[in-house]
């Protein structure tokens, strides 16, 4: 257990984070499998090696307003056979980060309705557990879905508009701050910088908080004035909403369109659409019967009640693609 030694405080203290919420950071970080290297090579176990003074050192330039962020490392990944753009933070980046974004996150749990779902990076598998729980209950409850996804979600986010919300719920000496975060430039392996002027990069930790408080103007406050009786489970941009009929879903599904519109932001065709929850009870007929979910798939399963008896409920299990990434990871460890 790591001696915990008290940050002696600064004498200009513009942004009053508490130095528990850096050690906080710390410890999810700890918990987190993989931390990307950021522009000077560091590793967490880098940062460990003086782990009090570099605490305290980060704590004082979080908290004296000055911080400057160190330039993202900028990397191209594949995901999905496409080409996507990550820009990675040093490891000290991430966790002044981290602590910004779990203090403003207790600072505005009551702004966030309860349809969301929030994972940080050490709990995720536990929160799309509940997520997943919550989805199987209400369509237990209603018989038509409106699943929904938003097409190139990061890159698509108003910069100014997200700065505009997010300055409804923060002053002005924490706009500057994440200003600079959010600013902030790349630079490649051959030294080249890059700005990012539109959307939102991915990588970095505190963009977990703008965009879902992008979401919550564009989308999830929408919902609860116009649509307070369906409800609804998010995590990110994926959406759920449970609706009683195939009109419903159909009225929400194309307000929603225009809804989003207005963001700047599309809805996925191809990941978005209408579903029956098709079971042992709901025997109509409709084009789509099944939808994924966090990497779960929601269809008609045979279960087996207390009392022996067979029944067709509509219920999640992992998903084929799931799976099959897990039987090769088991393979490839039986291997070494």
């Amino acid at each position: 257990m790591t001696n915990r030694l008290s940050c002696p405080r600064n004498e200009i203290n513009l942004l009053n984070i508490p130095q528990s919420y850096v050690w906080k950071a710390y410890y999810q970080a700890k918990l987190t499998k993989k931390i990307a290297v950021g522009i000077d090579g560091k590793t967490l176990r880098d940062f460990q090696s003086d782990l009090n003074s570099n605490i305290c050192r980060l704590w004082r330039n979080l908290s004296s307003g000055n911080y400057q962020p160190p330039l993202y490392r900028r990397v191209t990944i594949l995901k999905n056979g496409k080409s996507r753009v990550l820009g990675n933070p040093t490891v000290s980046d991430y966790l002044a980060q981290l602590a910004v974004r779990l203090y403003l996150r207790e600072k505005l749990k009551s702004v966030f309705h309860r349809g969301l779902f929030i994972g940080e990076e050490h709990n995720y598998s536990k929160v799309v557990k509940i997520a997943v729980a919550s989805v199987h209950r209400h369509c237990q409850m209603r018989d038509w879905v409106l699943r929904l996804d938003i097409k190139d979600f990061s890159n698509s986010i108003n910069q100014q508009l997200l700065l505009q919300m997010t300055s409804r719920h923060v002053n002005s000496k924490w706009m500057i701050l994440l200003n600079r975060w959010l600013n902030n430039p790349q630079i490649d392996h051959k030294g080249v910088r890059y700005h990012h002027t539109k959307g939102v990069l991915a990588g970095p930790s505190i963009h977990h908080l703008l965009t879902d408080l992008y979401l919550h103007h564009a989308f999830d406050d929408w919902m609860k004035i116009n649509f307070a009786h369906i409800p609804f489970e998010r995590y990110g941009d994926d959406m759920v909403c449970h609706c009683l009929s195939k009109m419903q879903a159909e009225k929400l599904f194309s307000q929603t369109r225009k809804r989003l519109s207005k963001y700047h932001l599309m809805v996925n065709s191809d990941k978005s659409k209408i579903v029956y929850c098709k079971d042992g009870k709901r025997r109509g007929n409709y084009i789509h019967t099944t939808f994924d979910y966090l990497k779960y798939r929601f269809e008609a399963r045979r279960v087996t009640t207390r009392k022996g008896t067979k029944k067709l409920i509509f219920s999640p299990g992992r998903s084929s693609g799931t799976k099959r990434r897990r039987k090769k990871g088991s393979s490839a460890k039986r291997r070494k």
